[in-house]
Parts: structure tokens; sequence; C-alpha cells
């Protein structure tokens, strides 16, 4: 699908890559939060056991 797009519409889709890459694997500039926060933020999210 991607071979048969026009050089620029390839090139754009490396960038967004390569951007995306680096977002994904380079450390936070804050530094990361604790457990205790990573349990604060998702326990909302948490599903409930049915009986």
């Amino acid at each position: 699908m991607v071979a048969g797009l026009t050089a620029k519409d390839r090139i754009r889709i490396a960038v967004a890559c390569y951007e995306t890459a680096l977002l994904c694997f380079s450390p936070p500039t804050e530094g990361y939060i604790s457990d205790k926060e990573l349990q604060q933020i998702l326990e909302p999210l948490k599903l409930s056991k049915k009986s």
C-alpha cells in the first residue's frame, strides 16, 4: 500500500514513523512517575469483577 504512494507521501510517512519512535523510546524530560502515582492514575480504569 505504501509503495503505491508518491515519493512525497512516503517521505511524510517515514518522518512520522521516526518522530513517533523518538517519542516512544526517549525518556521523559521530567522523569518517570512513581509506581504509586501510576496506580492512582490506573485505578479508575479498573474493571469490576462479575460474580
